[in-house]
């Protein structure tokens, strides 16, 4: 009925939603890994170079693969995912961008990774509080259908129980009006003979009563032609 859309609407809402802060959670998920990786693999390099090459190797492991100083981290647009992180994971990424290998670079990574976490933990718990929302909201839809299914089935026991009845009754009047005073009870051709001739009975009082229209509609045409027949004589002379 009326209120059964209102929770079609609210379930189906809290459905989409739901699937949002899935892709959400993936997303970030795929942010994490990505970013984890990398950070590893510059560190690694770094402490490759570090130790292959010295204090000098060092220097230009600081100054990175291409020779520029600050030894400059991948961007934020190498780090793209389908979704984006939030404004304070992308501005620690990129001040992990002008970071330099070592313990400096390992707190910035996982300074980034707990933010991740962070934001993967809310929008867990979102996901899980919409998809409570969508369980509760199907749970009143299935009370409120099977509260209609059972009002359904109690009006057509109502009905069934109205005809037999009208059934009976009608049994009772055709028994009064026909069978009065017999000893033995009529059969069952008896009554159906019975219910006939009371069917056909009405069908005669109701051509009877249009009968009776259709005369007195005749009398009221007769006398307007009568009347009419009178003016015009009465014009003419």
């Amino acid at each position: 009925g009326d209120d059964v859309l209102p929770l079609q609407v609210t379930l189906a809402s809290a459905r989409r939603a739901t699937a949002r802060l899935r892709l959400a959670c993936e997303a970030k998920l795929d942010t994490l890994g990505q970013l984890h990786h990398q950070l590893r693999q510059r560190l690694e390099e770094a402490a490759a170079a570090a130790a292959a090459g010295g204090v000098g190797g060092t220097a230009s492991a600081a100054a990175g693969p291409s020779g520029t100083a600050g030894g400059a981290w991948p961007s934020s647009s190498s780090l793209a995912v389908p979704m984006t992180p939030s404004a304070p994971t992308v501005a620690s990424a990129r001040a992990c961008g002008g970071a330099s290998g070592g313990a400096g670079g390992t707190a910035c990574a996982a300074e980034v990774e707990a933010r991740l976490r962070c934001e993967l933990h809310q929008a867990r718990e979102d996901a899980a509080e919409m998809r409570a929302k969508a369980a509760e909201a199907a749970q009143a839809l299935d009370q409120r259908e099977e509260e209609q299914a059972r009002g359904a089935k109690e009006l057509e026991a109502t009905r069934h129980a109205l005809k037999v009845m009208e059934v009976e009754v009608r049994e009772l009047r055709l028994l009064g009006k026909y069978f009065a005073g017999r000893s033995k009870p009529p059969t069952a051709q008896d009554l159906d003979t019975a219910a006939l001739a009371e069917e056909l009975r009405g069908r005669c009082c109701r051509l009877s009563e249009e009968i009776e229209a259709l005369r007195a509609e005749r009398d009221l045409l007769r006398a307007e032609r009568g009347r009419s027949e009178r003016l015009a004589a009465a014009a003419a002379l």
